[in-house]
């Protein structure tokens, strides 16, 4: 949107605030808001342009369920007229039944058969970019643009972020990762010899599904469990090398480090919350990155 000339503002929990920008917003301004199901529950006003990804569990140790969390996260299409668009991802049966209760022309997108040239890894970013053209393409962004912005974008910081190569150890910082869904899409974005580090505090996230993953990954090489839901993790896995990186996150680094050899890649992705050990998911991914630098 910004390279097609357009007023653009991004909020949310992305590290930018609305309440930063809103003094700075004209009736021709756009804004891009990730909206939180803590934010979505209580609105009685959806945007003119609502975008549903991947909707799974998620934040269970505050919502009563998950068909409250569903419905919470259907509010940013609910109260849409028929001038309005829903962008859904139509491999998620939950995206699929949030977008049906809207009143908005829906746009059906899916990360399977997406064939653009992008420097992001993994099939998770194929069904962002997908769901990010079609934005793109309501908005009548041209498509020459769409392909140039798409080449060149790198990603954000914490999402499957690469930090260093150390002898040949390739360094990835998917501190952003707090839910076991993230984690898995981050193990299948690799087929190198892979060295994870997972765990943190409790989200009451159910760990079965990211257990058989990594179970099946065949590029798993070791399995480095921390702080309190290392151990409940390190239950659903089989037939892996597990250790457990106890102290601060240079030890935890340097041990990884350790373990690895040529050619292979030592990932962060918790699959849990942070606050057990460090202040947010960004300090966890700063001091991860702060150790690898060290090495």
């Amino acid at each position: 949107m910004k390279a097609a000339g357009k007023d653009v503002y991004l909020g949310g929990n992305i590290g930018a605030g609305v309440f930063d920008f809103l003094p700075k917003l004209t009736k021709k301004s756009w804004v891009v808001l990730e909206l939180s199901s803590f934010q979505l529950i209580d609105l009685h006003k959806s945007p003119h342009i609502a975008v549903v990804l991947m909707v799974t569990s998620e934040h269970l140790n505050w919502h009563k369920n998950i068909d409250e969390y569903v419905q919470a996260k259907a509010q940013i299409s609910l109260h849409q007229n028929d001038g309005d668009f829903v962008v859904a991802n139509k491999d998620y049966p939950s995206s699929v039944k949030i977008a049906k209760q809207s009143d908005g022309k829906i746009f059906w997108v899916s990360g399977k058969g997406v064939d653009i040239e992008t420097k992001l890894r993994g099939d998770h970013n194929k069904e962002n970019i997908a769901a990010a053209v079609a934005v793109a393409k309501i908005l009548n962004v041209k498509e020459p643009i769409i392909r140039k912005v798409i080449k060149n974008f790198r990603g954000l910081k914490h999402r499957l972020e690469f930090v260093k190569k150390v002898k040949g150890v390739s360094f990835y910082n998917d501190s952003f990762s707090t839910v076991p869904e993230t984690a898995i899409a981050a193990i299948k974005s690799f087929t190198e010899p892979t060295i994870i580090i997972l765990g943190g505090s409790s989200k009451n996230s159910d760990f079965s599904e990211l257990g058989k993953t990594i179970t099946n990954a065949k590029n798993i090489k070791k399995v480095i469990l921390i702080g309190v839901e290392g151990p409940k993790i390190g239950k659903f896995i089989k037939n892996k090398e597990i250790a457990f990186g106890e102290g601060n996150m240079e030890k935890i680094v340097q041990m990884a480090y350790n373990n690895a050899t040529k050619g292979d890649v030592v990932l962060l992705s918790p699959a849990c919350a942070s606050f057990d050990m460090f202040k947010s998911y960004k300090d966890r991914g700063e001091q991860f990155k702060k150790a690898v630098m060290a090495l």
